[in-house]
């Protein structure tokens, strides 16, 4: 009589074709979470700044006191270059060029982003009533470039001071 020899688990094999595709399905997967990772990280920056042109605009709607009993008389944005943008809040509806800036904010995107302003001029600025300065056209686009991707997104400032993301 011979006996045979139950055999338990797995062999040797079997582990490996069932590592290499754990390791196959990885290299497909990875690339696109890290894209889609970079994607959430753009979208959050033409975000941050929509938002900060909808607060641009608050300050200028609400003329508020800034400091020592001085209202607001224009806010807005203005594009220093590709890399770096303000927010600011004047006392004369000139704007920085006109007057004392107060309670400004330097903004800094990421190397791999670049800032573009499709209309010119590189500064957009508010009345106190909230809607666009005459200075600056009916819309302005503002989009942001990724040059790992090459992708665009963008953001429309309507003439009456609204911000809406495309």
């Amino acid at each position: 009589m011979s006996r045979r020899r139950s055999t338990c688990g797995f062999s040797i094999v079997e582990l490996a074709l069932v590592a290499a595709i754990i390791a196959l399905m990885g290299l497909i997967a990875v690339p696109k979470i890290q894209d889609a990772v970079r994607m959430n990280q753009v979208r959050g920056e033409v975000r941050r700044m929509a938002s900060a042109v909808a607060e641009a605009r608050a300050a200028a709607l609400l003329r508020r006191e800034i400091s020592a009993g001085v209202r607001s008389q224009s806010a807005g944005l203005e594009i220093l270059d590709d890399r770096n943008y303000l927010i600011y809040v004047s006392d004369t509806a000139d704007g920085i060029a006109g007057g004392t800036e107060l309670n400004i904010r330097l903004f800094e995107i990421p190397e791999t982003l670049q800032l573009k302003i499709t209309t010119s001029p590189d500064r957009i600025r508010f009345r106190r009533t909230g809607v666009l300065d005459t200075a600056t056209p009916n819309t302005t686009d503002i989009e942001l470039v990724d040059s790992v991707s090459n992708r665009h997104f963008a953001f429309t400032i309507s003439a009456t001071g609204l911000v809406r993301m495309r």
